[in-house]
């Protein structure tokens, strides 16, 4: 009878347990709790960074703006993906407010080269000093695609999510060039090496990019923008950005209609929806309120509904407390028997010698 006491405490208590456990769905998960503030800055190493944090909840989404652009180039869509998560933007090395701090009495150092690692590491050490935690939604338009690509390919277990708003592609240069006038085409390949106002090498970031480790796999939306395109660019474009898509066995691929290469500009509607459908993806599945038909099938739901149910319980209980002990005696029966027959095949094998 103790044993049965002990057993329906053990049942009810998994039961409130459980019950417990239903009434949290994904848009109440866990976050920091902290409503954050819409512009902040913080120093790391040589650099002071300027970035905006808003809204609540997880996954915490980050956005990479492209080449040259400050974060002002998000619009609204930080502030109406503020609704429904956290939502982080900044803006990189000598764009905006972000740039390098010169030591006291000294001017600052000449622009360096850089490529894609760089922004990667400062990316992910300013997310780690500004108390945001993984995994991320990352969001990249244009060259921002570039470096949201290698930050999954370097940190997979760091990131939720990926959308990629018209973003840059590793083999773009080589197959677009072709296709240029010669002064869009000088122009063109200045940026690519390095002249641009960000000293970034795009080359060598795709250089980076093509040794990189394949994507994690996680939700991917790409967004396609073909206003303004070239019409002999358009089909490049298109396998380019197919090509992106199918990086990922969880992705889509969308066209966007009426926009040009700055869709969170033309279509924030677009963007926004991306974004919330690639942070819904990657929260934890809901785990849904018991129907009524669901206690009526599962027994152990029955232990705090009812005083039947209770003694259902224990009935239950007993049941399989006297079937163990019946197992049990079975099992010492079959081992009594193996070793009197042991004994028996000894014997006679001592007799025929």
């Amino acid at each position: 009878m103790k044993a049965v006491r002990i057993m329906l405490a053990v049942l009810i208590l998994t039961a409130l347990i459980v019950g417990n456990g239903w009434s949290q769905t994904p848009r109440q998960s866990p976050g920091s709790g902290k409503k954050a503030g819409a512009s902040r800055s913080l120093t790391l190493g040589d650099y002071r960074f300027h970035y905006s944090d808003q809204g609540t909840g997880d996954p915490v989404v980050v956005l990479d703006a492209g080449l040259c652009q400050p974060m002002d180039t998000w619009g609204d869509v930080p502030g109406a993906v503020a609704a429904f998560t956290r939502v982080f933007a900044y803006d990189r090395v000598g764009l905006g407010d972000s740039a390098r701090i010169a030591p006291a009495g000294k001017s600052p150092r000449p622009p360096e080269m850089r490529t894609s690692q760089q922004v990667v590491q400062e990316l992910r050490d300013l997310l780690r000093k500004a108390g945001l935690p993984a995994p991320y939604v990352l969001v990249g338009h244009s060259f921002g695609g570039v470096n949201v690509r290698l930050y999954a390919s370097q940190y997979p277990h760091e990131v939720a999510g990926i959308v990629l708003i018209d973003s840059s592609q590793e083999e773009e240069y080589a197959r677009s060039v072709g296709f240029m006038p010669p002064e869009r085409r000088q122009v063109y390949t200045r940026t690519y090496y390095g002249g641009n106002c960000e000293g970034v090498n795009l080359s060598a970031s795709s250089d980076l990019l093509r040794a990189a480790a394949p994507l994690p796999h996680v939700p991917l939306v790409v967004l396609t923008a073909l206003g303004g395109v070239e019409q002999q660019e358009t089909l490049t474009h298109l396998e380019l950005q197919a090509d992106l898509a199918r990086r990922a066995p969880n992705s889509d691929h969308l066209i966007v209609e009426r926009s040009r290469h700055f869709i969170q500009r033309d279509r924030p509607d677009a963007v926004i929806e991306a974004i919330r459908s690639v942070v819904e993806r990657a929260r934890p599945y809901p785990i849904p309120l018991p129907t009524e038909d669901d206690l009526k099938q599962t027994r152990i739901l029955h232990v705090f509904t009812s005083t039947e149910a209770v003694l259902s319980e224990a009935a239950l209980a007993l049941s399989g407390l006297i079937g163990w002990r019946w197992r049990k005696r079975k099992r010492k029966g079959k081992a009594e028997l193996s070793r009197a027959q042991r004994r028996q095949a000894l014997r006679k094998e001592k007799e025929k010698k």
